[in-house]
């Protein structure tokens, strides 16, 4: 089970600040963006054939799930739209979106296209900015009406920001987003 208050303040309120905060330098100016903290339950149950690389499973509502896709749930069950964001092995302007994970092979997963236009507009400006390219886009895209958050999801200890999603948030900036159009969640196990 998560530990969510704090992400369903952010579903409820876009503009939602804790005093826990990831630090991003671009061209030596520091943005703080907020980051959230989730304990999330390993999955116990059968093992999935393909895991994507081996990725951890975890257990939501009964099923086996990575984290980008429990948080794109997250989002779906709190009324808004949301997509996992995957640029492994496709062309860099045709990133791959998911809202779940079948026991087959990446290639064979269910692309669930983005319909909403100031969504697909937005992306795709900051794809532009970004040297023509999806790459670095962070994990999940989630929007509500015309309110817009790109969510990168970091396993405490175990991942860190690349430059490539550096270059995302430099782009969107250009692109005339701000700050409060991104979000850290920062996660683990229980101990």
């Amino acid at each position: 089970m998560f530990l969510a208050a704090n992400l369903i303040i952010v579903m409820d309120n876009l503009f939602f600040h804790d005093n826990c905060f990831e630090e991003i330098s671009v061209n030596n100016v520091f943005y703080k963006v907020s980051k959230v903290n989730f304990i999330m339950k390993g999955w116990n149950g059968p093992d999935l054939r393909n895991t994507f690389g081996n990725k951890q499973l975890l257990d939501f509502e009964g099923k086996p799930m990575f984290a980008e896709l429990a948080v794109v749930r997250m989002f779906m069950n709190g009324g808004w739209n949301a997509r996992w964001v995957c640029t492994y092995g496709r062309g860099k302007m045709n990133p791959f979106l998911l809202t779940r994970w079948e026991d087959d092979e990446y290639k064979k997963q269910e692309y669930v296209p983005i319909e909403d236009s100031f969504v697909v507009s937005e992306m795709k400006s900051i794809a532009g900015n970004n040297n023509n390219s999806f790459y670095g886009c962070w994990d999940v895209v989630a929007w509500k009406e015309h309110r817009l958050l790109f969510v990168e999801l970091k396993r405490k200890g175990k991942d860190r920001i690349r430059s490539t999603q550096i270059g995302w948030f430099d782009a969107a900036l250009k692109s005339g987003l701000s700050v409060d159009n991104f979000l850290f969640i920062e996660w683990d196990l229980p101990d």
